[in-house]
């Protein structure tokens, strides 16, 4: 299996013979999440070409995803405006399908995005809270015990340790149950650095 640059050289290559439009448009998203390892201008050239697809499409979920995936890379680049800009038209968009994994996924963003660029450790964790209870409501065995590490690292950074390791024990047994080894290795990492 393709890694890196060639798997991104070879997925560019499937868009041109790809016919069918929900397979181009996830193509475009796998791009876009490779090529934010490799080189965020290009990664943005192909959100925006992602979001100009799926808007061609009227397909208003790939709308969503890829305001989020604009929103990610501005994130990154430290533009909190233009971040929270792009995570709020996604939130938008979801709202009005009743996507709740995504919107979970977005806020989860938003509270990195508050988290990293400004600092705002009650921002960050409202909204790692907001994606927490929507992920509860799916049901979601993977965004649930990320969002609560999310959660815990806030309070670690505020120095509330109780509560850090509350959480993080808490991620910690649902990656146990699911046997996610990667997940209880980020966890027992995280408890040292509690």
């Amino acid at each position: 299996q393709k890694t890196g640059r060639p798997l991104v050289d070879s997925l560019i290559a499937a868009l041109q013979v790809i016919t069918n439009d929900t397979l181009k448009a996830r193509i475009y998203n796998r791009i876009f999440n490779e090529l934010t390892f490799i080189n965020a201008d290009e990664a943005m050239h192909y959100a925006s070409r992602g979001l100009q697809f799926v808007k061609e499409m009227k397909w208003q979920k790939g709308i969503s995803v890829f305001q989020n995936n604009i929103g990610r890379i501005y994130s990154d680049r430290g533009n909190y405006d233009s971040a929270i800009y792009y995570f709020n038209t996604s939130i938008a968009t979801d709202k009005k399908l009743g996507e709740k994994r995504n919107m979970a996924s977005t806020y989860n963003n938003m509270g990195v995005a508050a988290q990293n660029i400004r600092s705002d450790f009650t921002a960050a964790a409202d909204y790692y809270f907001k994606a927490l209870q929507l992920a509860e409501e799916v049901k979601d065995s993977i965004l649930i015990p990320t969002f609560l590490i999310n959660i815990s690292g806030i309070y670690n950074l505020q120095k509330n340790f109780e509560k850090a390791l509350a959480f993080s024990g808490k991620a910690l047994l649902l990656y146990d149950k699911t046997g996610n080894a990667d997940g209880m290795a980020v966890t027992f990492d995280n408890f040292g650095n509690i």
